[in-house]
């Protein structure tokens, strides 16, 4: 466990913190990715989590050591996490697309139930390739992944961890929030892309918080978890619109166009609970400005 922040501003122990924190990330990344090519089908979604989670982490992380970056060293790590969510993202997709309709059949066990659940999983699943070329398919995406991340973690190997400032760090989170709360402000209606965008942006301020979660005041913490429900919520309703799209792109295959159409509407109904769930969680989370976050993290 990494130590604590101390209280002066721009100790350099805020640097080894970070490093620390990132180090372990990406070494349960290398292990999960390891790991990969020869786990049972029902653990694979979860050591691709692990993957995924340290081009997230990463990706908020470079922000914050940028002072100690070159520009073009910065943006090419950012390029490479970037790559890196883009060849794991079509394999999360439909692992979240399969973990939805089984929320969605939750509870529900009569033979016509179980006969739309599995059409759905089949029309998830469904490959031109054999099993073995998907198989074979996600351990080379992976893999390039994890070459990815590694040129980029050779760009943050080489930061100066102790002028790293708290100081820099709190000004980026601020600003961060300040974004997100101008973005919600603006585009409430989240209609279109509009909820994944602003989930994008709540959930890398997440991530530059639980990179320092230990120091941060109750308050903050606070605000964290707010953010984390803000994301989740948002998170749902994004994997309900992509399988919104794919009945309604697959509604031939599907058999029943009636059964299509009642399912869209229950996926819509879901969608606007869960964006008011996402409301009333950013209300709570605007009660803290952007300078006064910025402040909780340089004072910390």
């Amino acid at each position: 466990m990494p130590e604590a922040i101390s209280s002066a501003p721009n100790t350099p122990l805020v640097g080894i913190v970070l490093r620390e924190r990132w180090a372990a990330v990406f070494d349960a990344a290398q292990q999960a990715a390891g790991t990969f090519s020869v786990a049972e089908g029902g653990l694979r979604p979860d050591l691709l989590k692990v993957v995924r989670k340290a081009t997230k982490t990463g990706r908020a992380l470079l922000p914050l050591i940028a002072s100690g970056v070159r520009n073009e060293s910065l943006s090419g790590a950012e390029r490479a996490f970037a790559d890196a969510a883009h060849l794991l993202s079509p394999i999360r997709d439909r692992d979240a697309l399969l973990k939805t309709v089984e929320r969605l059949f939750l509870g529900k066990d009569d033979e016509r139930a179980r006969h739309v659940h599995d059409l759905l999983a089949a029309v998830i699943t469904a490959s031109e390739r054999s099993p073995v070329e998907d198989r074979s398919f996600e351990h080379a995406s992976v893999d390039r992944a994890m070459i990815a991340m590694t040129r980029a973690e050779a760009v943050i190997s080489t930061v100066d961890w102790s002028a790293v400032s708290a100081t820099a760090i709190g000004a980026v989170v601020g600003d961060a929030w300040k974004a997100a709360r101008r973005r919600a402000n603006r585009e409430w209606n989240l209609d279109g892309e509009a909820p994944h965008e602003l989930r994008k942006e709540c959930s890398r301020i997440v991530q530059h918080l639980l990179l320092l979660d230990d120091s941060l005041p109750k308050s903050t913490r606070r605000f964290r978890q707010q953010l984390r429900r803000v994301t989740s919520s948002l998170g749902d309703e994004h994997d309900l619109a992509m399988l919104g799209e794919r009945m309604s792109m697959e509604r031939d295959r599907l058999g029943n166009g009636s059964f299509v159409d009642a399912a869209l509407a229950l996926c819509r109904k879901a969608r606007l609970r869960l964006r008011e769930q996402a409301g009333h969680s950013l209300v709570e989370a605007m009660t803290i400005r952007p300078r006064e976050l910025a402040r909780s993290i340089t004072s910390s």
